[in-house]
C-alpha cells in the first residue's frame, strides 16, 4: 500500500520533483527506450488490435473442476493492446491445446434435481464444468447458454465476465463447491445461492491461481438450474468483474480498466518506467498486473474494503492471496484514481516503483517480512531515480526527530497508520537505504528472501553474517543518522 502522503513532501517543489525524475530518467536509458517502442507498437496497433468489453450493468473438501484452453498467439515482444486470446505462456492448470474439462460432477445441461444438498451441488458443479469448457474452446454461446436471463443486467454482466476473462488471458478456471442455500421466499425452491471458491490465472503473469470466495446464484429455468450471477453482493470482485474493460499490455506489465485506452497506454508508460527501476535496483521485476478503476469506490471493492473513505489519501495498493509458507503468485496492483490524479508524474511512477516492488518481493519470499523492511524496501526502490537530497525525502521524519526526538526502534505495524505515516515510510526509507549500502550491489533482494524464510530474530544473525554488525548497533546508526540529518 502506499498513502499519497508519504509522496506530499515533494509536493510543494512539485517542478523540481519532475526535473529530478527527468534528469533521474538518464539513469534508466534501457527501460525509457523499450517503453517509447512499446508505445509506439501500441498506438499503431490501437484501431485493429485493441478490444473492450461492452459494459453491462451492475447488480446493488469438495468436488473441483477444472480445465485449460489452447495456447493463443503470443503478444508482440514490446507490447500489444489485448484483442481475442490471451498472451504469453498457455495456462499450467489443464492440458495444452482444446480440451474438456474434468469435473467431480457430470458434465452437460443438468437435469432437474432436488432441493438437496448432493443434487445442487452437482447442477453447480455441472454449470460451471460447462462454462470451463466454454471459456477453453472460446465458445461464446456455450456460456451464454449457463444464464439464466442474458438480457437482465445480471445476464449482461455473466456475459461480459466471458468477454473479459478472455481479454485478460484467463485459460482455465478451478471451482470448489462449498454450501448452498435455498431461497423460499417464492413459494417453491426456485432459486438457490452456492459457495463457491473460484481460482483463475492470467496467462503470463499469474504463477498459479488467483483464488477468490464467490457467491453462485442459481435459478430454475425451465426445469434446469441456470447462474443468475456469479458474484453475490458481498462478495469482492475481480477485475473480470468490472464492466467496460479494456485491456493492454507488454511481456512484464498488464494494465486493464474501464477507462478507456488513452488512459490505460498512460498507465502502461508509467508502468514500464517503474518495472525499469525496480529490474535496476532487484536485479529483476515480476510481471505486474496493474488494474485501473474509474472510482474510489471500486478501487476498494477490488480490495476488499466496504468504505472507501479508508483510501482516500493511499494512491494504490498490492493485494494477493498467500498462504502461509508459500510465495504470492497472483498479486494485483490497484490503483485509486482520485489520489493518484494528484501526483505529479514522477510521483505515479514513484509510486508504482513502490507497489510493483511489492509484487517482486512477495514473488520471491516464503513469509512475511518486518514492516519497516517490507515498507522501506519499496520507498527505497521507488525513489532510486529521483535525484532528490535524502533531507528532501524524509522532511516529515525529520520534523518528528526535531520535535520528539528520535524514536527508539525502528518502525512497526502501528507506526504507519495514522497522521505519522508518512515519518514512519521515510524512516523506514533510511533505514533500507543504510541496508542496502552495507550489504553492497545487487545482495538486497537475495537478503530479504533468507529473511523471510528464517526463524524469529533472524535479521540479526543474517546482518551479522552478512555485514558484520548486529541489529542493536544496526539501529544505533540509524537512530545517530536520523539526529545528524535533521540538525539545522
Amino acid at each position: 500500500m502506499h498513502p499519497i502522503v508519504a509522496v506530499r513532501s515533494r509536493r510543494g517543489p512539485g517542478a523540481d520533483v519532475s526535473a529530478a525524475g527527468r534528469r533521474g530518467a538518464g539513469r534508466w536509458a534501457r527501460a525509457a527506450r523499450a517503453l517509447v517502442v512499446a508505445c509506439g507498437l501500441l498506438a499503431a496497433a490501437v484501431t485493429s488490435a485493441c478490444t473492450t468489453v461492452p459494459s453491462a450493468s451492475e447488480p446493488s473438501g469438495m468436488p473441483r473442476t477444472s480445465g485449460a484452453a489452447a495456447a493463443a498467439a503470443t503478444a508482440a515482444a514490446a507490447a500489444t493492446a489485448a484483442a481475442a486470446g490471451p498472451t504469453g505462456p498457455a495456462g499450467q492448470t489443464g492440458p495444452a491445446g482444446p480440451a474438456g474439462a474434468t469435473t467431480g460432477g457430470s458434465a452437460g445441461a443438468p437435469g432437474p434435481t432436488g432441493v438437496g444438498s448432493g443434487g445442487l451441488v452437482r447442477s453447480a458443479l455441472a454449470l460451471l464444468d460447462r462454462r470451463v469448457q466454454a471459456l477453453a474452446t472460446d465458445d461464446r454461446a456455450a456460456w451464454l447458454a449457463t444464464v439464466a436471463d442474458p438480457t437482465s443486467p445480471d445476464g449482461l454482466a455473466e456475459t461480459a465476465a466471458f468477454d473479459a476473462l478472455r481479454l485478460l488471458g484467463v485459460e482455465s478456471l478451478v471451482a470448489e463447491t462449498a454450501a448452498y442455500t435455498p431461497d423460499l421466499t417464492a413459494g417453491s425452491v426456485g432459486e438457490a445461492t452456492v459457495a463457491v471458491r473460484l481460482g483463475y490465472r492470467i496467462a503470463g503473469f499469474d504463477r498459479g491461481d488467483r483464488s477468490t470466495l464467490r457467491t453462485l446464484r442459481v435459478r430454475r429455468v425451465d426445469g434446469d438450474w441456470r447462474i443468475v450471477r456469479w458474484l453475490g453482493p458481498g462478495d469482492v470482485p475481480e477485475v473480470f468483474d468490472l464492466p467496460g474493460l479494456a485491456v493492454v499490455r507488454t511481456e512484464r506489465v498488464l494494465v486493464a480498466g474501464p477507462g478507456g485506452l488513452d488512459r490505460l497506454l498512460g498507465c502502461l508508460a508509467d508502468a514500464e518506467f517503474a518495472q525499469g527501476v525496480v529490474e535496476a535496483v532487484l536485479g529483476r521485476a515480476t510481471p505486474v498486473v496493474l488494474v485501473d478503476p474509474v472510482s474510489v469506490a471500486s478501487a476498494a471493492a477490488l480490495v476488499g474494503r466496504s468504505d472507501p473513505s479508508g483510501l482516500r489519501e493511499v494512491a494504490a495498493t498490492t493485494v494477493g492471496p498467500r498462504p502461509a509458507g508459500t510465495a504470492a503468485v497472483a498479486d494485483r496492483v490497484v490503483l485509486n484514481p482520485d489520489a493518484s490524479v494528484r501526483l505529479t508524474d514522477a510521483g505515479r511512477r514513484q509510486v508504482l516503483a513502490h507497489e510493483f516492488t511489492h509484487v517482486t518481493v512477495r514473488a520471491d519470499t516464503r513469509g512475511e517480512l518486518p514492516m519497516w523492511l517490507s515498507e522501506g524496501v519499496a520507498e527505497y526502490v521507488g525513489y532510486a531515480p529521483v535525484e532528490l537530497a535524502p533531507e528532501r525525502i524524509a522532511a516529515q521524519a525529520l520534523d518528528r526527530v526535531r520535535s520528539e526526538g528520535p524514536p527508539t526502534a525502528l518502525p512497526d505495524g502501528t507506526d504507519f497508520a495514522g497522521t505519522e505515516a508518512a515519518a514512519a515510510y521515510q524512516g523506514s526509507w533510511l533505514a533500507v537505504r543504510r541496508l542496502a549500502r552495507a550489504l553492497g550491489p545487487g545482495r538486497l533482494l537475495g537478503f530479504l528472501t533468507e529473511l523471510a524464510s528464517a526463524p524469529t530474530g533472524g535479521f540479526d544473525a543474517l546482518l551479522r553474517r552478512e555485514t558484520g554488525q548486529s541489529e542493536a548497533d544496526f539501529v544505533a546508526a540509524w537512530r545517530a543518522d536520523l539526529v545528524a540529518r535533521a540538525r539545522p
